[in-house]
């Protein structure tokens, strides 16, 4: 059998703050002694009383546990027992059996197996654990992102300082540095610190190198950009504030970073078929990010890896289309161009009017995007004087400035937007040269000069016909094509004006729904912060009931239990009372 022992664990909080109280307001060691005394037991003596106050005097504001109490020398699981019997009632646990004993024995023989079985299969997996986090969330594609490696032991879970680490990027650039030495690339190798951890930047792939004053600058931007925005179309005035700042004069290297990044995506950008859907929703970039822990002195053998799929806005198509909504709102070029037609019916001076609009609205756009841009207006306005300006033109000036225009158009471009200019200004420059040196000459010199510019034209007139037929014919088919291109674009461009008009009322009642569900959500976080206050509240007062509730049903079984034996008692009592009064009643009297 073994002896049975109340552990400090098995106290009840009222109790243990029952005997805390009395030890931390116990004078002195006599006190002790006198209160826990029991004949012929091993109780608290004077000795034992001092030692206890001894430690009660070196803890700041006494005993807090009864562990405390518990680890003083020479108080012990019996001293310890008594201690808790006297103050509280408390009985000690039913000593176990032998049997009892030995199923204890028998789980706890259990449990070890289990445990050795457990390091056993561990022994054959890696020891050490490595893990990938990125510390900056919702981040926009060419802001730099700190990537923390983290390397524990298995089993201990404690850092692993000094371990050789590959760290690698399917996408993009790492940067390290280790000592005063700058590590950038797709792959780097680093060492863990103290703390077992390895601090990396990650950076996007463009095609040049961003200098340090770019990439600040680029980031000062990015920062300006709600990163919690669920759609571009929520942050559209913050995109072309960005576009603003990008025209200005005075950030140039912001406009030299966005440059570098738009280069490399320019064909992807400008020939977009679906460019409204750059608006709706942000697209990602993922960028797979690896860490491999090598093996000790070992360079190619690796012991465990782990992998981030880092996720980033990418904000630059959105921002292009807002940098063209914006180009398309303020630009004058059509109204200019359809001024020109108005002031001249001569298609050699339309068409020069007409160019030298256009090239002077492209040279006014700042960087690579803002060329882009400009010659996408331009372009566009091209087509649209194509498409309604003509109706004024007789069909002469038609067909001199209609392949004109349209060779123009597909050639508005920064490689040829000079050749073109340059034509054209040496067209004007020799034709007011002419004027200027026949004019001495007056009627005689103007008569010659068409003499001979009618000899020249019937030479080549015969020469010419023949090609003029066959473009005659080519630009009917085109037109007559153009003109039903341009009806089917009407008619879509009707339909999607419509489309466009419903989403915004639907866009504005989410908004109207979402700001109620905001209002809502704040609602139910307040009530239920309120209740799961109430609730802890009466939870701490439930589990105080519920303890004093079983120290109620055990004192309660326990007077039961008295009240039982002292009524068998009684009955016996009474029973051999009446048995005793009879005798006497019965018994004759000694004479």
């Amino acid at each position: 059998m073994t002896t049975p022992y109340i552990r400090p664990e098995d106290v009840s909080e009222d109790n243990a703050r029952l005997i805390i109280d009395f030890f931390n307001n116990a004078q002195n060691a006599e006190e002790i002694a006198e209160t826990i005394e029991i004949p012929g037991e091993l109780d608290v003596g004077l000795r034992v009383g001092q030692r206890i106050l001894d430690r009660r005097d070196t803890l700041e504001g006494g005993f807090t546990t009864l562990a405390q109490i518990r680890a003083v020398p020479y108080v012990g699981p019996e001293r310890f027992t008594e201690i808790v019997t006297v103050l509280t009632g408390m009985q000690p646990p039913a000593a176990a059996s032998e049997a009892d004993f030995q199923a204890r024995v028998l789980r706890e023989l259990e449990t070890l197996r289990r445990m050795v079985a457990a390091l056993q299969s561990e022994a054959g997996r890696p020891r050490c654990r490595v893990s990938l986090r990125a510390t900056l969330p919702n981040a926009f594609v060419g802001q730099a992102v700190p990537v923390i490696v983290q390397v524990k032991d298995r089993v201990s879970g404690r850092p692993q300082p000094n371990q050789r680490l590959t760290v690698s990027a399917d996408w993009g650039n790492l940067q390290t540095h280790v000592g005063y030495e700058a590590r950038q690339g797709r792959a780097v190798t680093v060492f863990t610190n103290l703390k077992g951890q390895a601090t990396l930047m990650f950076f996007p792939s463009t095609a040049e190198i961003l200098t340090e004053a770019q990439q600040a600058a680029l980031e000062t931007a990015l920062r300006e950009l709600d990163a919690e925005a669920h759609a571009p179309l929520e942050i559209m005035p913050q995109l072309e504030h960005l576009v603003r700042r990008y025209q200005a004069d005075s950030d140039k290297d912001l406009r030299a970073a966005i440059d570098i990044m738009f280069s490399e995506r320019q064909a992807q950008l400008t020939q977009s078929v679906n460019p409204g859907r750059l608006r709706a929703a942000w697209h990602h970039i993922h960028a797979p990010i690896r860490a491999y822990v090598h093996e000790d002195g070992e360079t190619t053998s690796v012991e465990s890896m782990a992998v981030l799929n880092l996720g980033m806005k990418d904000w630059l198509p959105s921002w292009y289309a807002a940098f063209l909504d914006l180009s398309e709102r303020e630009n004058q070029l059509s109204a200019e161009i359809e001024a020109v037609s108005n002031q001249t019916d001569d298609s050699g001076e339309l068409l020069d009017g007409i160019l030298g609009n256009v090239y002077s609205y492209i040279g006014l756009q700042a960087g690579r995007v803002g060329e882009a841009v400009g010659q996408k207006i331009a372009t566009q306005a091209v087509h649209h004087y194509m498409a309604t300006g003509f109706e004024t033109l007789d069909l002469t000036a038609r067909q001199s400035l209609f392949p004109a225009l349209n060779i123009a158009s597909k050639s508005i471009r920064a490689d040829t937007m000079g050749s073109l200019a340059v034509s054209t200004r040496i067209r004007r420059e020799v034709k007011t040269d002419v004027a200027t040196q026949l004019a001495p000459l007056g009627d005689v010199a103007l008569f010659a000069e068409r003499v001979d510019t009618v000899r020249g034209d019937l030479d080549q007139f015969q020469t010419d016909y023949g090609t003029f037929q066959n473009d005659y014919q080519n630009f009917g088919q085109d037109y007559n094509q153009f003109s039903t291109n341009y009806g089917q674009f009407t008619a879509n461009y009707g339909q999607f004006t419509t489309n466009y008009g419903q989403f915004t009322t639907d866009y504005g009642q989410f908004n109207t729904d979402y700001r109620d569900f905001n209002t809502r959500h704040t609602n139910f976080d307040s009530r239920y912060t309120t209740f799961d206050a109430n609730y802890r509240a009466f939870d701490t007062n439930y589990r105080t009931f519920d303890t004093n509730y079983r120290t109620f049903v055990d004192r309660n079984d326990t007077f039961n239990t008295n009240l039982g034996n002292f009524n068998n008692r009684f009955n016996r009592f009474t029973s051999d009372y009446s048995r005793f009064r009879t005798d006497i009643d019965t018994r004759r009297p000694t004479r």
